[in-house]
């Protein structure tokens, strides 16, 4: 999962990532400082896929297949420091 900031295109250091399905949590974590991500071993389905940093968020459905290696990019509207 690769996060930028929608206004510069600049990767977002520690924003969240968080994996849910039926509104329970699957597996969560923090963005490094490329803004980059990786949930691991997550089995086939249908998931919510949540990016908060600071008030913004974004929520975005992700289909996964087991054995696919998704890459992911999200764009969210990041606070200037």
């Amino acid at each position: 999962i690769e996060v930028q900031d929608s206004l510069n295109n600049e990767p977002v250091e520690m924003a969240e990532a968080v994996l849910t399905k039926d509104s329970k949590f699957i597996q969560g974590n923090y963005t490094d400082n490329n803004g980059k991500v990786t949930l691991k071993n997550i089995p086939s389905g249908t998931y919510q896929l949540k990016i908060s940093f600071f008030e913004s968020s974004v929520i975005q459905d992700v289909t996964l297949v087991d054995g696919e290696n998704k890459n992911i990019s999200i764009k969210i509207p990041a606070t200037n420091n």
